[in-house]
């Protein structure tokens, strides 16, 4: 600015006015410049302003679909959980979901979900007594809802929390409409967690929250394997599901931080609407910016599309025109500066006076914020003692609103026992004597605004404002922590008790000083000095058992480590007297220090002693019980060897005689042998069926089968006995009875046993034989076989002593029809060892009805009760088999008598036969010729019959091996099985009979290179 004339100087030249005005425009061009710059720097900044709210927008709602995305994948953790627990707990009922979800803190965990609940498959036929366990079990209103008639239904069997409004959701059926069952079945089929709408929570569809979402889990058993939607269907157990509302789980997220107006849809952006939430943007027109994320939840996709209004930008952003005004102001306030100087010294004192107003405005927000937020109470009085500011927990200790304590003398909220107390300390601290205890806590009776008096704790201040000194207080109600302190106090007494007064030993190890703490139990328990209650973790050990201390700390290190979730150990320790004595120690961490190191374990010690001797005295008891079964097995073994060996000649040569010109008297004798001999065998076969099912080891095949075919089957082969005696013997199957899985020869066996009976029992009349299906439930069959007859009939009294061992009717019946009594309660055995059971109804003078029933699985593959087929075999030989090298047997039998039998049956049936006296020969006779099939006897000397068939099998190719037929008078449990694995074809027990032979060696040389194929199969 240019200096003002002074007087003397008159008046300027025309060449200065010139000067002064070419200043000033100058003066204004720059103020021109700075104006334009201030216009472009705000088109700036509000272009920077619009990108940078634009991006807090994207960062805001990729945060919120961030949070409901996680938010949704807690509460898919917490159906696996779940789905994990209802899985490994076979009995799950009410009180243990209860216990599960209770322990879950839903409200803290899973925030915004209703509940957790588990609703089981019920197949329709067991929705009775699904809804009288439910019953029983708590709820006598259960029922489930919609009705409707479908094969599995889904009801809500427990549901956590159960208030009185969700306890209305138990029973809903899950599956009652058609989106929601279409979601069970892909969870069922998928395993994953899948999302469904319209879940009842309400029965009233119209109350306010009655529907919502809803996540479910599969459950499978544990004990099925999985691998494929037809496997998972048929383990499924039923499912966890999860509800939650829209409205509660976008307000639970909001709460944590504000989110901009957005809207949830289903699918695309352009899917229907689920949940619209305003936010804190009100949009009238159209949104300045929208953004659309994705989130992803039980195999469903929602689109979040956010919205921001005029209210997305800051206030300092929304004035950024104005700030750009200002700087234009300041721009040529600076300006002015230059030209006025008193300006530039006027406006830094206006700046120093707002900066310091705004200091003064941060101090008192903050005080405000920290009194305000505060967990204890805070007042300020003046020296008068009249309260001026209390913040909100005072309003809550002192049970007063603000307005009720301002401008109250603060004595009075003193309890009259302390207030003379009080009154003379606070005079003490405003003289300044107290100073040096200035805010120093001390505890006094507090008196509420209704009388009541509680213990608190005081400390005070003080500070000087013009208008006077001001006292701070603050206060501390004890009430809480004097009952917490009193509640420890009890419970630690308590605890003092109970460790004394319990059988175990109770430790505390501090891992960190290898020191172990334990109760006076522990310490008895080996009897050990310990007047401190501690010693070294080491002197412990010490005492341990040297066999087992690598066991006990290879456990410790384990637990320690973190692979194993408790310590547990079994171990021999020294006590005092020298004695061993057994502990079971259990324990865990519970402590770790700063770098996640254990630091403290605490567990207890039990003495098993007793028991561990018990233990030894059972396994001992088992040991000698196993021997002595053992040896029972091996005696009948060896019996039914060596009682079937002579049978094997008894009846092979009488089959052989028969065959010969005899005379009728003659025949009439053979008749008798042959049958005394089979009457021996059946005995010898009855004893050893018996000894098997007496010592539980029957072994049961599962097979395809039809027990029609087998009924009809038994019919045929015993109608010969039926035809004797001029009985009527038949075999009806109802229709649709379909085929199962079981033992077809156990079976055969009971079926044989009751038929014969009801033959041998019958005069005249008939014996029918009656196989139906109970019923067929989840492909499941209940067969029953009924056997019925018109003879002598059973006493009542006699009836229930049927089925015991070697026990019949009365002593009569066996001096009339003979036999030894063990038919029925082998039959018995075998019915019960395939699941089933198996009675009698009868009576006295006019029949008996013996049944049994099993359960099998449904084998719908093949078609029921199909006639059996039957072939004609002649009993004549080829005439030209002696030349036919494809019919040379090689029989291997050290027994003389067996030998021949074997070859005349064999030369009966149109073969030529070798005989080779032990293993060793034939090994090498089947080096030399080549045969069709080899008869081996399992048991000779030097070589046996398993290790001949080794060797030949390891000496001839696949090609030239033949088959190997096991011939054996063995009866034991696994002979069958150790023939095959050495090697053989196939099994034969002695004594031989002629159609069995003959239909076996049919079968292995019916066709050329049926030898190799089925040899290679039977291999192990």
């Amino acid at each position: 600015m240019p200096p003002m004339p002074t007087p003397g100087h008159g008046i300027a030249a025309p060449e200065g006015l010139d000067r002064l005005a070419m200043h000033r425009a100058a003066a204004w061009v720059v103020l021109s410049v700075s104006l334009l710059t201030c216009l472009l720097g705000w088109y700036h900044g509000d272009r920077t302003m619009r990108r940078r709210a634009e991006e807090r927008f994207v960062h805001q709602a990729e945060d919120a679909t961030a949070q409901l995305q996680e938010q949704l994948a807690r509460y898919e953790d917490v159906l696996r959980g779940a789905a994990a627990f209802a899985r490994s707990t076979p009995e799950l009922d009410r009180p243990l979901w209860h216990t599960y979800a209770s322990g879950l803190a839903l409200r803290e965990t899973a925030p915004g979900m209703v509940g957790l609940g588990f609703t089981p498959r019920v197949p329709q036929e067991d929705l009775a007594a699904h809804v009288a366990r439910l019953r029983a079990q708590g709820s006598p209103a259960y029922d489930v809802w919609p009705t409707g008639q479908r094969a599995d239904r889904y009801p809500v069997a427990y549901f956590e929390p159960e208030s009185e409004d969700l306890r209305q959701a138990l029973g809903f059926d899950l599956g009652s409409e058609t989106a929601r069952l279409n979601g069970i079945e892909r969870a069922r089929d998928s395993g994953r967690v899948v999302l469904v709408g319209g879940v009842r929570l309400r029965r009233d569809p119209r109350a306010p929250h009655a529907l919502a979402f809803a996540l479910l889990m599969p459950v499978y058993g544990a004990s099925l394997p999985l691998g494929g939607p037809e496997r998972q269907r048929s383990a499924l157990l039923g499912f966890v599901y999860a509800p939650f509302r829209l409205p509660d789980v976008v307000a639970e997220i909001a709460q944590r931080q504000p989110a901009p107006r957005f809207s949830l849809r289903e699918g695309g952006e352009d899917g229907p609407v689920l949940h619209l939430d305003e936010g804190t943007d009100r949009i009238d027109g159209a949104p300045l910016f929208t953004v659309v994320r994705e989130v992803i939840t039980g195999g469903q996709r929602w689109s979040l599309v956010f919205e921001a209004g005029p209210s997305s930008l800051v206030s300092t952003e929304r004035v950024m025109s104005g700030v750009a005004a200002l700087t234009a102001l300041a721009l040529n306030g600076v300006l002015a500066m230059l030209l006025f100087a008193q300006r530039r010294v006027r406006n830094r004192a206006e700046a120093l006076a707002a900066e310091r107003a705004v200091a003064l405005q941060r101090s008192e927000g903050a005080f405000m914020a920290v009194a305000e937020s505060a967990r204890v109470a805070i007042v300020t009085t003046d020296a008068q003692g009249r309260l001026t500011y209390a913040n909100a927990t005072a309003e809550q200790i002192l049970g007063a609103s603000r307005e009720q304590l301002r401008g109250v003398n603060s004595i009075q909220y003193i309890a009259e026992v302390d207030r003379e107390r009080f009154e003379d300390g606070l005079r003490k601290f405003l003289s300044g004597k107290g100073r040096v205890a200035a805010g120093a806590a001390i505890r006094i009776m507090g008196r509420r605004h209704s009388g009541e008096v509680f213990p608190c704790e005081i400390s005070l201040s003080w500070y000087d404002a013009p208008e006077g000194r001001y006292i701070t207080g603050v206060l501390v109600d004890l009430t809480e922590r004097l009952r917490t302190e009193a509640a420890a106090r009890d419970a630690e007494e308590r605890w003092k008790v109970a460790l004394e007064s319990t059988d175990d030993g109770v430790w505390d190890w501090d891992v960190a000083i290898g020191t172990l703490y334990g109760s006076r139990r522990l310490f008895e328990l080996v009897g050990l000095d310990a007047p401190t209650g501690a010693i070294n973790i080491d002197r412990w050990h010490a005492l341990v058992h040297q066999d087992d201390l690598p066991a006990v700390l290879r456990n410790l290190d384990a637990h320690l480590a973190g692979g194993r979730d408790r310590y547990a150990s079994e171990y021999r320790i020294q006590a005092r007297d020298g004695d061993w004595r057994w502990l079971l120690a259990r324990g865990r961490i519970i402590t770790r220090d700063a770098h996640g190191r254990p630091a403290r374990l605490v567990g207890t010690c039990t003495d098993v002693t007793e028991r561990r001797h018990a233990e030894e005295t059972l396994r001992f008891a088992r040991e000698q019980a196993e021997q002595a079964a053992r040896s029972k097995s091996d005696f009948l073994a060896i019996m039914s060897h060596e009682l079937r060996t002579p049978m094997n000649g008894v009846l092979g040569m009488t089959n052989l005689l028969s065959s010969t010109r005899l005379t009728d008297e003659q025949r009439e004798y053979l008749e008798i042998i042959g049958r005394s001999g089979n009457a021996l065998l059946r005995l010898i076969d009855d004893i050893l069926d018996f000894s098997k099912i007496e010592a539980g080891r029957v072994v049961l095949e599962q097979m395809t089968c039809d027990v029609g075919v087998i009924a009809r089957e038994v019919v045929t082969l015993l109608s010969v006995q039926a035809q004797m005696k001029r009985l009527r013997l038949d075999a009806h199957v109802v229709p649709g009875t379909p085929a199962v899985i079981t033992d077809p020869g156990r079976i055969r066996q009971v079926l044989f046993n009751l038929v014969g009976n009801a033959i041998k029992f019958t005069q005249a009349g008939a014996v029918h034989v009656t196989v139906a299906a109970d019923a067929v439930e989840g492909g499941q069959v209940t067969l029953r076989v009924t056997v019925t007859d018109t003879g002598i009939g059973i006493a009542e009294d006699k009836q229930r002593l049927l089925f015991e061992k070697f026990t019949q009717a009365d002593a009569s019946t066996t001096r009339r029809f003979g036999g030894t009594g063990l038919g029925l309660a082998i039959s018995k055995g075998l019915v019960e060892s395939l699941g089933g059971t198996i009675g009698v109804t009868s009576t006295l003078g006019v029949g008996s009805q013996f049944w049994f029933t099993f359960v099998a699985p449904a084998d719908t593959a093949i078609e029921p009760h199909r006639s059996p087929f039957t072939a004609d075999v002649p009993d004549s030989p080829p005439k030209d088999a002696s030349r036919s090298p494809g019919r040379r047997i090689l029989v291997a039998e050290d027994n003389p008598v067996n030998q021949r039998v074997a070859v005349r049956m064999l030369e009966k049936l149109g073969y030529v036969a070798d005989v080779a006296v032990d293993g060793r020969e034939a090994v090498r006779m089947a080096q030399d010729t080549r045969y069709a099939v080899i008869l081996m006897d399992c048991h000779m000397p030097d070589v046996d019959g398993y290790e001949a068939t080794r060797r030949i099998r390891e000496a001839l190719s696949v090609e030239r091996c033949p088959p190997i037929l096991a011939m054996t008078a063995a009866g034991a449990d696994g002979d069958r099985e150790r023939c095959l694995y050495a090697g053989m074809s196939d099994y034969l027990s002695k004594p031989v009979q002629m159609p069995v032979l003959r239909e076996m060696l049919e079968r292995w040389t019916r066709t050329p290179g049926s030898t190799e194929q089925t040899h290679t199969a039977a291999e192990p």
